[in-house]
């Protein structure tokens, strides 16, 4: 681990990740599943800033589930697979933050059988959305870097007294 990364303050179990699976690898089947990446945040981005706790996120999913697959047909023109379970993850780290391998809550997307590369994020808390993420990003590189480095030469030092004497 990098010094700037910090370990989640998140229990695994107060986390629901977003997982979307391509068709395959194909660049058409790519670009489809970041098609159905943007629409489904864009559809959860509201819902889950709104959440107070990962039970009222997991209800809001749970619910949009059958909304969330009609979405994700439509924007990749494919058959889609939605559903809430439980998957294993390995070590990520997503905007400064190692979330450690395990098993986690996800909201999973398999477009026609999803064989291919897959695209995954932090739906709650809230870290796919693209305000969402540049805030987290900010609130964690403020954070870190609270402490200015200021960078000294000397013989630039030395070039500055040599040209006052003149």
């Amino acid at each position: 681990m990098e010094k700037s990364e910090a370990v989640t303050p998140y229990e695994p179990d107060q986390i629901i990740r977003l997982h979307i699976r391509a068709q395959d690898d194909s660049q058409e089947a790519q670009a489809k599943k970041l098609l159905v990446r943007d629409k489904v945040n864009e559809f959860l981005e509201q819902r889950m800033l709104e959440c107070n706790n990962i039970d009222e996120a997991r209800r809001i999913i749970d619910e949009a589930l059958p909304e969330i697959e009609v979405l994700a047909e439509q924007s990749s023109g494919q058959d889609a697979e939605v559903w809430l379970g439980k998957e294993y993850f390995p070590d990520r780290v997503y905007a400064g933050i190692v979330y450690p391998e395990g098993e986690y809550e996800a909201l999973i997307i398999e477009l026609n059988g999803g064989a291919g590369q897959n695209w995954w994020c932090v739906a709650y808390p809230p870290l796919c959305y693209t305000s969402v993420e540049a805030e987290a990003s900010s609130e964690i590189l403020n954070a870190q870097e609270q402490t200015e480095v200021v960078y000294h030469s000397r013989l630039l030092e030395f070039f500055h007294w040599l040209c006052s004497l003149f």
